[in-house]
């Protein structure tokens, strides 16, 4: 299962030092990803191709893992995704919580 997202993540652009953990850029990066979901973002990476993860919502954030928090781990706005599961509203600007909860709107 780790060959498989270390192969997403090589398509994203994203190199195995990411993932592993020893760097981390900055939000969104493929470290972020691995250590929140482990193997269960396969479920959402998919191929890692840009079709498969869709628009970034907000920097870092893409639609299949927005998809992913409201169909399997039960997210309702984007104080739960940004704050309790992902933790990205410690990195993003303070409009990001309006972007996240109108992309929700739009497609619940």
């Amino acid at each position: 299962a780790l060959l498989v997202l270390l192969e997403a993540f090589g398509r994203l652009g994203l190199d195995r030092k990411g993932i592993i953990g020893l760097t981390m850029p900055g939000p969104g990066t493929s470290a972020r990803i691995v250590r929140a979901y482990g193997t269960r973002a396969e479920r959402w990476l998919g191929d890692g191709s840009p079709t498969t993860l869709g628009a970034e919502i907000v920097p870092g954030l893409f639609e299949a893992e927005l998809r992913y928090l409201i169909n399997h781990e039960w997210a309702c706005d984007a104080q739960d995704v940004l704050h309790r599961r992902s933790k990205l509203a410690l990195h993003l600007p303070p409009d990001a919580h309006g972007i996240v909860d109108d992309w929700i709107t739009r497609h619940s």
